[in-house]
């Protein structure tokens, strides 16, 4: 009598190979012992049970293991060619999003060009007037760069992101040269972008440049609300955001509306079956062949091919048998996070869905002795209303539990209530999908028809906007991550070409500059937003548009009680920008003159240095202030210059009694003046520099030429564009420094 595991095992056949082939993928990528102990340990399973399934574990491993290395060895070999100037012909793999007529980023696939990138992917920067196709064939000349790591903590990871769409390198275009040739073996993408710009056209006739048409586009082909940010927040705090997620469930609700109208034509099920199979993957790759959507594609037509073949197929080995074609064909969307929720919420209404229905019973409860027959028809309404109630309580249940350990680990969000949320929003989004498809078939015939139900089907697309934002604005449904909402801590970011930017994490928070607009959104906002951080009061450290400009943006976004500038007037049209926007939301300006500036126990922020206000230069205009914070010191130099040094020469002894001696020195770079001089930085004495400029003195060689000299003095140097961000903090009265980069 064999074991319930041996028998269960047995029954699904693939689990084991599929098993394997995850680890095997994942040993390669990691080179982990503790992977290549699973691996072991599940091939040792899989010889017990059957001999079968071991010889297919090897192969599923073997074959997973080598593609995927095969894969990292490519994109090794790419990244050997940094730095070189190289010239290719290439295919536009997708079409470039436009970006504010800035350079838009490409994935082009290599033809011709060096030898170790021929057939493989990189990423170009194409300018905004260049139209182009996808399978377009264009020739590019220009440099190529690897993507740099983030700097900043808690950014996007652009070098992880194309990494996993097995890019390695990305080359800066210095030319580019169109041509009228399309790769034949790109028809499919071409067919499938110019049905999503057929789509797009007929689904919003009538609603153009409204939130609401957003929403539709993104239930029905999955592209990302483009107005109206708010949209995307309601959604994602009512836990709701994966219905703008092109996924399995939209697959299957298309997969049945297909079906309904067929079987209602009353076609046989040789005919609707096959049918039904076709619309699944094209709706597939018409939204973009998203690993989910396929994933719900095959599972659909293993299933469909199954009944018509008479045959009962089993839901979980439909899923193990997708998701080995799906590992062989891309392996690196084992680590996407899309590929590990579609499985992992697969895997949990598979296994945990009875369990759940089990809980909902309740729901759908009638007496077992009670006839069936004697049900009159409200009755048994009633009666399938709850029944369809109790399953997709079920389903969202399962779904929800499956999949809220790696919603937290990327997104930093869990929402309970999105398993009554889903209830309604699941209902609509059939409802929209059914109202797009009339509308693709309508209105082809009559256009004035599609614009009528474009407009019906905008308002049912607002109803989930308003239901969304509701479950949203319902206090205590989510749980977020908050790391920096709470506890000390000082960021120093890295902020490229002359910025700067600090965080203090004391007291109600502080942001000391912000960079420029694009450095504050693409370095500064997204850190701070992912972590939640806290912040009350601004500071201007001088009117240059590279540090105060971004602090326009955060007025924006933090409730800033009080802002610190630099004091007289000044011809920056930045700095002006930020004392109106202050004044507009009636928040406290304060000039500071040598004073002293509360923020929590044992921590205050002392001005040292107010410079004299008719310098012309912004950088001749800095504040200088010491931070205070439990008997530590760290100065704040910012973009000083001589002026200063002369002010420390003549103030930091006694018998003025200013000596500053600061633990930790932050200094940034004036911009026609070298870097402090060392003798000022032995004068001042500290134990650890943090340089907030990659450049120092003019020349390569006097710049390396300070910073041995800032060493031999014993001190510890840490240069941003080689740190990154530094976080620091303070465990039993020592200074604790982190760095972003290793």
């Amino acid at each position: 009598m064999p074991s319930p595991i041996k028998k269960w095992l047995l029954i699904q056949p693939l689990s084991l190979p599929v098993l394997c082939l995850a680890l095997a993928i994942l040993t390669v990528d990691t080179t982990s012992p503790v992977a290549l102990t699973l691996l072991i340990c599940t091939g040792i399973l899989a010889y017990l049970i059957s001999r079968k399934i071991l010889i297919l574990s090897i192969l599923t491993s073997l074959t997973g293991a080598l593609l995927h290395h095969a894969q990292l060895t490519s994109q090794h070999k790419a990244t050997l060619l940094d730095g070189e100037k190289i010239e290719i012909l290439g295919i536009v793999h997708n079409i470039p999003k436009s970006n504010n007529n800035r350079n838009s980023e490409a994935t082009i696939k290599v033809l011709q060009g060096p030898r170790i990138i021929e057939n493989t992917k990189i990423s170009a920067y194409i300018p905004h007037q260049n139209n182009l196709a996808i399978g377009q064939k264009i020739r590019l000349k220009g440099k190529v760069k690897i993507p740099d790591a983030p700097a900043n903590p808690s950014i996007f990871n652009k070098k992880s992101f194309l990494h996993r769409k097995g890019i390695a390198i990305e080359i800066n275009n210095s030319e580019i040269h169109t041509t009228k040739l399309t790769a034949p073996s790109y028809h499919l993408h071409s067919f499938a972008e110019s049905a999503r710009k057929w789509i797009r056209k007929k689904l919003t006739a009538g609603i153009e440049h409204s939130s609401s048409s957003d929403i539709i586009l993104a239930m029905f082909l999955g592209e990302k609300p483009t107005t109206a940010g708010d949209i995307m927040t309601h959604f994602k705090h009512s836990g709701t955001i994966h219905v703008f997620a092109v996924s399995g469930l939209h697959v299957m609700m298309i997969g049945l509306i297909v079906a309904i109208a067929l079987k209602l034509c009353r076609l046989p099920t040789h005919i609707w079956i096959p049918c039904v199979i076709c619309s699944m993957f094209i709706y597939a790759i018409v939204t973009g062949m998203n690993p989910p959507a396929m994933r719900a594609s095959i599972m659909g037509a293993i299933v469909l091919t199954g009944l018509l073949l008479l045959r009962k197929s089993s839901l979980p080995n439909c899923l193990w048998l997708s998701g080995i074609i799906a590992l062989i064909s891309d392996t690196h969307s084992l680590f996407l996070p899309g590929f590990q929720l579609s499985y992992t919420v697969l895997i949990a209404i598979a296994f945990t869905g009875n369990w759940w229905m089990k809980r909902y019973e309740w729901i759908n409860y009638i007496d077992p002795f009670f006839p069936h027959s004697l049900l009159n028809k409200k009755q048994k309404s009633w009666l399938y209303i709850r029944k369809k109630t109790s399953e997709t309580l079920a389903v969202s249940s399962s779904a929800w539990a499956g999949s809220s350990i790696l919603i937290w680990t990327y997104f930093g969000i869990i929402t309970p209530l999105a398993i009554i949320a889903s209830l309604p929003l699941m209902l609509i989004v059939f409802i929209i999908l059914i109202t797009c498809c009339l509308s693709l078939t309508i209105g082809t015939l009559s256009p004035p028809a599609g614009k009528i139900l474009n407009k019906c089907n905008a308002a049912t697309a607002t109803t989930a906007h308003l239901i969304s934002k509701y479950i949203a604005s319902i206090p205590n449904t989510r749980h977020q991550s908050k790391p920096w909402a709470s506890g000390e801590r000082i960021v120093i970011y890295h902020i490229p070409k002359g910025g700067a930017a600090a965080y203090l994490s004391l007291g109600g928070g502080i942001l000391i500059d912000a960079g420029n607009k694009n450095q504050f959104y693409k370095e500064i906002w997204p850190s701070l937003n992912k972590n939640k951080a806290r912040i009350d009061t601004l500071i201007a450290s001088h009117p240059d548009i590279n540090h105060v400009q971004g602090l326009t943006q955060a007025l924006e976004k933090f409730p800033i009680k009080q802002l610190l500038i630099p004091p007289g007037k000044t011809r920056s049209t930045s700095h002006n920008k930020l004392i109106a926007s202050a004044k507009a939301k009636e928040t406290k300006i304060i000039t500071p003159y040598k004073k002293t500036l509360p923020i929590a126990d044992n921590i205050h922020l002392e001005i040292l240095h107010t410079p004299p206000s008719h310098s012309p230069l912004s950088d001749d205009r800095c504040l200088v202030f010491m931070l205070h914070w439990h008997n530590k010191r760290i100065l704040f130099l910012n973009d000083s210059g001589h002026n200063l040094e002369h002010w420390i020469r003549q103030n930091n002894h006694p018998p003025n009694k200013t000596k500053l001696n600061p633990h930790i020195l932050v200094i940034g770079k004036h911009s026609t003046e070298e870097s402090i001089h060392p003798e000022i930085i032995a004068q001042l004495n500290p134990k650890t520099i943090i340089a907030t400029q990659s450049y120092f003195p003019p020349s390569q060689q006097r710049s390396q030429e300070w910073i041995n000299a800032i060493k031999n003095q014993g001190k510890q140097l840490l240069l941003l564009n080689q740190s990154g961000a530094i976080t620091i903090t303070q465990t039993n009265q020592k200074l604790q420094l982190k760095t972003t980069l290793k």
